[in-house]
């Protein structure tokens, strides 16, 4: 499966947390997709050409390459009209230049960086943004996240849209409401690492899962 070159940006910090959910509580969740990385060495996964990415141990390895910010896709095809939840549990590259990626609803065309992109470091700080062009220009949309996490190890993060608004959380906790519409392109949805500093970044994915929600 084919590594793909993600749009960068620069990342600055912002704080804002919210204590309850708005939302009803779930009574029924369909999930549509889910992967935990249980086979060593996954083809879906893992390109035996491919020194970047690995599947051992119930833990799905991504190696960015050293320019840039690269991620592995799949695809899920998703009916946007209703409610859906998208959640991981990952632990985030070291460094504080490092990120780990998840994007969705991207073009199917690999050259295109049309698509939502949520970038997370291990210090708590990410940023979910909306790039509405395929060639990466143009306004986007970003809604920036600081919470409270496990920085060594692994955290659970989820992002649910239930009608016009998108709501996000860490460890079960909701840190942030987006108002703003994040539109899906395509079918493609990816995991990924990368550095603002161009060199390498691991980030590990314990496991991802896309459902349907009421």
């Amino acid at each position: 499966m084919k590594v793909l070159l993600l749009f960068a940006l620069s990342l600055s910090v912002a704080t804002g947390f919210c204590q309850q959910s708005p939302i009803p509580q779930l009574l029924k969740r369909d999930t549509i997709f889910f992967e935990d990385f249980n086979v060593d060495n996954d083809t879906n996964w893992v390109d035996e050409e491919d020194k970047n990415v690995s599947v051992k141990g119930g833990f799905f390895y991504h190696h960015s390459k050293e320019k840039g910010i690269t991620a592995q896709p799949f695809q899920v095809n998703l009916d946007t009209s209703k409610n859906f939840e998208f959640q991981f549990r990952a632990k985030a590259p070291e460094g504080k230049n490092d990120l780990g990626v998840f994007f969705w609803g991207r073009d199917i065309d690999i050259n295109s960086y049309q698509s939502n992109y949520w970038y997370f470091h291990k210090n708590g700080r990410s940023v979910i943004y909306n790039i509405p062009q395929p060639s990466g220009k143009g306004h986007y949309k970003s809604s920036w996240v600081r919470s409270q996490l496990n920085e060594d190890g692994f955290n659970i993060y989820t992002l649910r849209k239930w009608q016009h608004r998108y709501y996000v959380y860490v460890n079960n906790r909701l840190v942030k409401v987006i108002n703003n519409e994040l539109p899906c392109y395509g079918s493609k949805f990816g995991l990924g690492a990368g550095s603002l500093k161009h060199r390498q970044a691991l980030a590990v994915f314990d496991y991802i899962s896309v459902s349907y929600i009421e």
